[in-house]
């Protein structure tokens, strides 16, 4: 299946942008960028309750059918 594998890299690629925007942003975005940061920063907080959780559901519901094997 390559659902689980998508949904899992989206997840992962959502908490590195999250780390990058929240603790580097001043490096990665020039300064004078008033509405795409304050959009950026809204949409980061959006995600944050969705981008781990949905990371480990996948992966549990993969790993059932791996730990289900003799």
């Amino acid at each position: 299946m390559l659902w689980p594998d998508v949904a899992k890299g989206i997840c992962i690629l959502l908490v590195v942008l999250h780390h990058i925007a929240g603790e580097q942003y001043g490096i990665v975005v020039p300064a004078g960028l008033g509405q795409a940061e304050d959009a950026w920063l809204w949409i980061t907080a959006a995600l944050k309750p969705i981008r781990m959780p949905l990371y480990f559901v996948v992966s549990g519901l993969v790993a059932t059918s791996s730990v289900a094997r003799p």
